[in-house]
């Protein structure tokens, strides 16, 4: 499904950026490395040293991501 960014519900680019790519996959194991790569990312982001208050706020998200992703 082609859904523009403004329509789609996202709440970011990234977001939109994530799931565009989760429903174009070709295969499961495609969209599971693609959702992988992004939780790997998010750890990186979160695991800086000089983290923001902003950028914390995105962890309630990744603890929801770690949970599903324990479900595949």
């Amino acid at each position: 499904m082609d859904v523009p960014f403004r329509s789609s519900g996202a709440l970011s680019r990234a977001h939109y950026a994530i799931v565009r790519k989760v429903e174009t996959a070709d295969t499961v194991q495609t969209a599971d490395q693609h959702i992988f790569l992004e939780i790997k990312s998010v750890q990186e982001q979160l695991a800086h040293p000089r983290l923001s208050i902003v950028s914390t706020q995105c962890s309630g998200i990744l603890d929801r991501i770690n949970n599903l992703s324990g479900q595949m």
